[in-house]
This record gives structure tokens, C-alpha cells and sequence, in this order.
């Protein structure tokens, strides 16, 4: 049985290399964009969870092709904000014919008066340029305890059109955790997180005197027992952190625990507290609206984010780390200090890294002193 191994990487890319939210972007539109990141870097096991009835019926020993083009974020027409187009993926159906068609699939996490027809008009439009039968799925990823995405039903002349829809509806378990709780797969994690925000999950929680932050760590751990591929992990955990952001002291306690663990050791990834400070740098670099003012910017954001998770590993920061930091002037050379911080064996060790990656003495901290 074919999993979402099969595209394993071992080298991992910076979060933001695999999505830069546009600054007009609603949190409710990048998270939208999170998950359907995540849908494509684990498509079998987000079908089989959510879907069960349509990945029964896929071919997944044959190629499942996403259709890029279908992707590009597009300008509604009078509106400066970007919308991201239809999920749309290229597969076969099981049995004899083996027909191949489209998998629309919306992930909607906003209320829309008339949706259905929204959803009608993307549909008829991929039927339309590309000639092959399309099912149309949602994903209800809102808050509203009342909207649901109905099939769309139109009558014309006493001729009726009804079009079924597939939906899912995450809100529809916030009093069935137990059930999402006991299910093994991998997106009952990410369902978690979600019912976790909504009033019931904060009570769940509460009674079981379970701050917020001890919730993502027992998420995040189980996040990371499934053992997935690097590129997978991280789009699945940019999922989860979304919607289990926390106060950055709160922050603090969550990532000084995982440094507790002895898993989080292979943790090579930013996340956290890391891209609270690399938004920090990056404003100071748009700011200064030069490309060196945001090479810099970025540059002082993954510092702050090496002293913050050298104070959370080994309770205190060594003197001459922040100096030492000064003279590591690459972005990617900082991006591995970042990752050092989880696997060094101690203070020392960490410190023979940045020695070693930084400019010499004459050319870098000790230098600037003396001219001053």
C-alpha cells in the first residue's frame, strides 16, 4: 500500500521558500493556503480521512497529477486581494475503463453568500477547457456552527440542475474528540488543532488542566511520530502552528519542553519562535527598502532566533555567543546555526559552529570594536 513516503527529502527549505503570503492576504486566506500546501504533500491520507467514499474509488497505483496551472493566484475582478484558484488534482478512477479525471477540491474557512454557486461555476469551467469529468469537493475549515455547503440546485423553465457536492465540515466534530482523538491518521492531528480554537475544545482542555501550549507539544509529538518526509512534516506542521499560535511567552515554554524531548533533537526545521523573529527581520528589511536592508533584516531575525533557542536548550546564553553571531554574515550560514541550536551536544559545541562558519576574527566583531 503506497503512503506519503514516497516523495521523502532530506534537506529542508525554509519555511517561507515554499510560501510567501501576499501582505494583503486575510489570515483566513494564507491558512486556506497552508492547507491546500499540506493536501498536496500528503494527498492519499487527506483523502482517505476526510473522504473516505471518493479514495476508495482512486487508482492510487497510477500517477496523481496536479494541475498547476489551476493554482495561480488570480485579482477578482474590482478587488485588490489575491484569491487562490481550485485544488485540482488529474487521477483514474479503479475498475476496467480506468477513466481518468479531475478532483476539484475547495478548502473554504469563510462564510460566502450563494457558495454553492461559486463552487457550480468552477466546476463547469474546468468541464468546460478540459474535457473530463469533475467531482467537486469542500472542505469546511470555518467556525460557524450553523453554515454548510449545500449541493447547488437551479430550476429554469421547469428544468431543474442539481449538482451534488461532496463536503466535509471539521466543526461537525467539536463534540465527537474522542473519535478524532482515537483515529490514527495523520490529519486527525491537524482536526485536533483546529477543534482545539473553537469554545469547546478551550473547556476540553481547561478541565483536563492542559494549557495551550502543552496541547501543541502533545500534537506536535504526535505530528512527528508518524515519521513523515521532511517536506511533508514541515507543510503539515505550518498547519498546525497556524492554528495554534501562541503568546511568545507561552512560546517559550512550548519550544524549552520539545527542547526536553529527546525527538526534538532531529527537529531541523524554523518554526515557532524562529518566525516571530525572521517577521520581525523582515519588516526591518522592507523598511529599509534596499535589497541588503532585507538580506540584514532577515539576517538579525535568525539571530534573535539562535539566542532565543540557546536560552530555551541550556537555560543561559553564553557571553560571546552574541558576538560571535555578529560574524556569521550569510543568511544560509544562520539558517544552519538555527538547526544547531536542537543538535549541538552543548554550549560549547554550538560555539566550535559558529567559529567555524563566522569571518575571522580580524575581518568581523573584534574589528568593529576597534574601530570604534
Amino acid at each position: 500500500m503506497r503512503n506519503d513516503r514516497e516523495e521523502a527529502t532530506e534537506t529542508l527549505s525554509p519555511p517561507d521558500a515554499s510560501h510567501n503570503p501576499d501582505p494583503e492576504e486575510s489570515p483566513e486566506e494564507e491558512r486556506d493556503s497552508l492547507w491546500k500546501d499540506g493536501i498536496q504533500a500528503a494527498f492519499r491520507s487527506f483523502l482517505e480521512y476526510h473522504y473516505p467514499y471518493l479514495a476508495e474509488r482512486v487508482a492510487w497505483e497510477r500517477r496523481i497529477h496536479f494541475l498547476e496551472q489551476e493554482q495561480r493566484p488570480r485579482r477578482s475582478r474590482g478587488s485588490r486581494k489575491r484569491r487562490y484558484v481550485d485544488l485540482v488534482a488529474r487521477v483514474y478512477e479503479i475498475g476496467e475503463d480506468g477513466r481518468e479525471g479531475l478532483l476539484h477540491l475547495e478548502v473554504q474557512g469563510q462564510r460566502i453568500n450563494q457558495y454553492e454557486r461559486q463552487v457550480h461555476w468552477y466546476r463547469a469551467d474546468l468541464v468546460a477547457r478540459h474535457k473530463k469529468p469533475v467531482t467537486s469537493a469542500v472542505l469546511q475549515t470555518d467556525s460557524s456552527p450553523t453554515w454548510r455547503v449545500a449541493d447547488f440546485v437551479e430550476s429554469f423553465l421547469g428544468v431543474r440542475i442539481e449538482e451534488p457536492v461532496v463536503v466535509m465540515k471539521l466543526r461537525d466534530w467539536e463534540h465527537r474528540m474522542a473519535e478524532v482523538e482515537a483515529s490514527a491518521s495523520v490529519w486527525a492531528v491537524i482536526h485536533l488543532a483546529f477543534l482545539t480554537t473553537l469554545p469547546a475544545g478551550r473547556r476540553r482542555a481547561a478541565a483536563a488542566d492542559e494549557a495551550l501550549w502543552q496541547v501543541k507539544v502533545r500534537l506536535t509529538r504526535r505530528l512527528m511520530a508518524h515519521d513523515l518526509p521532511g517536506s511533508t512534516f514541515e507543510a503539515l506542521y505550518k498547519l498546525l502552528d497556524s492554528y495554534l499560535r501562541l503568546p511568545e511567552a507561552e512560546e517559550h515554554q512550548y519550544r524549552a519542553e520539545l527542547a526536553r524531548l529527546e525527538e526534538a533533537q532531529t527537529m531541523a526545521y524554523l518554526t515557532g519562535i524562529e518566525r516571530l523573529a525572521l517577521r520581525r527581520g523582515r519588516e526591518e528589511g522592507r523598511q529599509e527598502g534596499r535589497q541588503e536592508g532585507r538580506q540584514e533584516g532577515q539576517a538579525q531575525g535568525l539571530r534573535e532566533a539562535v539566542l532565543a533557542n540557546l536560552e530555551a536548550r541550556f537555560g543561559a546564553v553564553p557571553p560571546t555567543a552574541a558576538e560571535l553571531l555578529g560574524g556569521v554574515r550569510q543568511v544560509e550560514g544562520l539558517y544552519q546555526l538555527v538547526r544547531a541550536t536542537w543538535s549541538a551536544a552543548d554550549a560549547e559545541a554550538f560555539l566550535r559552529e559558529v567559529k567555524r562558519l563566522g569571518d575571522p576574527p580580524a575581518n568581523g566583531a573584534a574589528s568593529n570594536g576597534a574601530r570604534g
